[in-house]
């Protein structure tokens, strides 16, 4: 079956999927962005990309029937529960309203630690995997004709795409961050650690779940 457009080309077709993507990683990356500064959430977007390109690579290297199994599911639960939990007890007792904006790219370090955030964040979100492991069978059913080189600029078309859009959203949170005041932002911080508590419960309850039912 012919396709109409260039892979790279419906790459970025599929990329809008992703505009409706609101789990924990997103709205992290608004409230770093608001915060923290432009620099910051760009940095933190990299490191969700990165986590993406990963589970791509794991899926296309054959490993997708591994990340449907009860024990990798099992793990992913604890861990992602776990994460998510504390980061959003932080999130709720955080009170400081006058912190510098800059103060977190002060260094390479620093730099790399929102690239791991974003990395372990969006690594830890079901949903991401659930879409890239639908987008997979998609794609395999739509484009039985795609050769490697016809996969690899489907990627590269939809990555580019994912970073532009990423990018733009950092670049917006911190415009608008500059016109929230201090108070407001906590307001909105405490919220977003609700919703990181949130989802923990959910995972480690799904954890628990699996747990009962099939090592019990």
């Amino acid at each position: 079956m012919q396709f109409t457009f260039p892979p790279y080309i419906e790459g970025i077709f599929y990329s809008f999927i992703f505009l409706l993507a609101t789990g924990p990683s997103f709205f992290y990356l608004i409230s770093l962005s608001m915060k923290k500064g432009f620099e910051s959430g760009v940095l933190f977007a990299f490191g969700i990309i990165a986590s993406d390109i990963f589970i791509v690579s794991t899926i296309y290297y054959g490993l997708g029937s591994l990340l449907e199994t009860n024990m990798f599911k099992l793990v992913f639960n604890c861990i992602g529960g776990v994460i998510l939990f504390v980061l959003g007890i932080r999130f709720i007792l955080d009170n400081s309203e006058n912190e510098n904006k800059n103060n977190l790219i002060e260094n390479g370090t620093k730099g790399f630690e929102n690239c791991l955030k974003g990395f372990l964040m969006n690594i830890t979100n079901p949903f991401a995997f659930f879409v890239w492991l639908t987008l997979h069978a998609t794609l395999s059913q739509t484009h039985p004709e795609f050769r490697k080189l016809d996969v690899l600029l489907f990627f590269v078309g939809l990555f580019a795409s994912i970073t532009i859009m990423e990018v733009s959203k950092a670049f917006l949170a911190n415009k608008i961050g500059g016109i929230i005041t201090s108070s407001l932002l906590v307001k909105l911080h405490k919220l977003l650690g609700l919703f990181f508590v949130g989802a923990g419960c959910k995972l480690i309850f799904s954890f628990v779940q699996i747990f009962k039912n099939d090592f019990l």
